[in-house]
C-alpha cells in the first residue's frame, strides 16, 4: 500500500534582527516518492522498494508522488535521457503516472528512472515539439527557471528467461513436440517447432553425436509470471502413441 508522509519543516533564525526581533518561518511539505507496480513476492502491487525486476517488454507503471499543492508538472527521465512531461491536470488520483518498457541483454540490465516535480515560475521551461514528437527544455533569458519541489528515482532490472531443454528419443520416432508455459492463473501458452524466422515457435537442435536434441525458446513477457517462477513442460509424442513429459521451472523475479 502506498502512503504519503507529511512532515513539518521549521526554520528558526536564532540571530536577533537589528530591531531585536526574531524571524520564524514554517512550511509544510511532502517528500516525493516514486512507486512501481512490478509485483513483489508479497504481491502488494505498487511499492517504492527497489530495485524492482521487470521482464523484457513488460509495461511497468510508475506513480510519482511529490507535494501536490506545490507541483505544476512533473518530468520523467527514462533510460537514455528521454523525457516525458506531465501536468497536474493529468494526475491519476493524486499521482503523476508514467509507463516504461525496457530491454534486456544476454545478462539483466539495470535502468534508472528519475522523476522531478516543478512549480512554474513565469513560463513553463518545457514545450512539446509536435513535428519531432518530443519534449524540449527551453528557458529564455527573460524567464525565471521553474522551481524544483521534489524528486525521486527507481532502479528497474530488466531480464529475460531462456528455456533450454535436452532430450533423447532412444530409438523412437518423435511425432510431435509441444512446449507449454503455465502461469499461476493456469493460463497456458503452447509453442511448437519454429518453421520460419519470424514465427514465435522454439528452435529444435540436433540430434548431436550422442543422439541428444535441444529445445531452445525465449518467452515473451505475456507468457511468464510477473513474480516467482513459471512452470514449463515439454511434451513429446512418439510414433507409437506414447508420450513423455519433461518438466522444468524457470525463475521469473
Amino acid at each position: 500500500m502506498r502512503h504519503r508522509v507529511l512532515l513539518l519543516l521549521v526554520v528558526v533564525m536564532a540571530a536577533p534582527c537589528l530591531s531585536g526581533c526574531r524571524q520564524f518561518v514554517s512550511m509544510w511539505f511532502e517528500p516525493a516518492t516514486l512507486y512501481a507496480d512490478t509485483l513483489t513476492a508479497e504481491k502488494d502491487g505498487f511499492t517504492n522498494r527497489g530495485p524492482q525486476w521487470a521482464y523484457e517488454g513488460e509495461p511497468v507503471t510508475f506513480d510519482f508522488a511529490p507535494d501536490p499543492a506545490a507541483s505544476d508538472y512533473a518530468v520523467f527521465i527514462w533510460p537514455g535521457g528521454t523525457p516525458d512531461v506531465l501536468t497536474n491536470q493529468q494526475l491519476v488520483n493524486t499521482y503523476f503516472r508514467g509507463i516504461g518498457v525496457f530491454k534486456a541483454g544476454r545478462e539483466p540490465r539495470k535502468n534508472l528512472i528519475q522523476a522531478f516535480a516543478y512549480s512554474i515560475q513565469g513560463d513553463c521551461d518545457w514545450y512539446h515539439d509536435g513535428d519531432a514528437d518530443k519534449w524540449v527544455h527551453h528557458l529564455t533569458r527573460a524567464d525565471e527557471a521553474d522551481f524544483e519541489v521534489g524528486r525521486a528515482q527507481m532502479e528497474i532490472i530488466c531480464y529475460r528467461a531462456e528455456i533450454d531443454i535436452a532430450f533423447r528419443a532412444r530409438d523412437r520416432q518423435v511425432k510431435d513436440i509441444v512446449l507449454r508455459l503455465i502461469r499461476d492463473d493456469d493460463s497456458r501458452t503452447l509453442r511448437r517447432v519454429k518453421t520460419a524466422a519470424d514465427e514465435p515457435g522454439f528452435d529444435l537442435l540436433g540430434p548431436d553425436d550422442r543422439g541428444e536434441y535441444r529445445v531452445r525458446y525465449t518467452p515473451i513477457w505475456k507468457e511468464v509470471n510477473r513474480v516467482g517462477t513459471t512452470d514449463v513442460e515439454l511434451v513429446l509424442t512418439y510414433d507409437d502413441g506414447t508420450q513423455e513429459t519433461i518438466a522444468r521451472t524457470i525463475d521469473t523475479p
